[in-house]
């Protein structure tokens, strides 16, 4: 987030902003059984490939996992 000069409030918009055509894929979470999926999304911020991986606990909070630079080339998506 420092990297990218971003503050929290920057942070929830660009979360708040993704699209189906930001989705990269859906992965199961091996360490818990409830709400056990995560969906990983890329976007463009800053000029940077970033890697977005979240679970959605209800219509009102996620679980914000990772928002880092993406380590791979990841235009591989269902719905760009």
């Amino acid at each position: 987030m420092f990297d990218l000069d971003l503050n929290t409030i920057d942070l929830k918009n660009e979360i708040l902003s993704l699209t189906t055509g930001n989705y990269v894929k859906t992965v199961k979470d091996k360490k818990r059984e409830k709400n056990q999926y995560y969906r990983i999304f890329t976007k463009q911020i800053n000029n940077r490939n970033i890697y977005i991986k979240l679970k959605i606990c209800s219509l009102n909070r996620i679980h914000l996992m990772s928002f880092h630079y993406a380590n791979w080339d990841m235009e591989d998506r269902p719905y760009k």
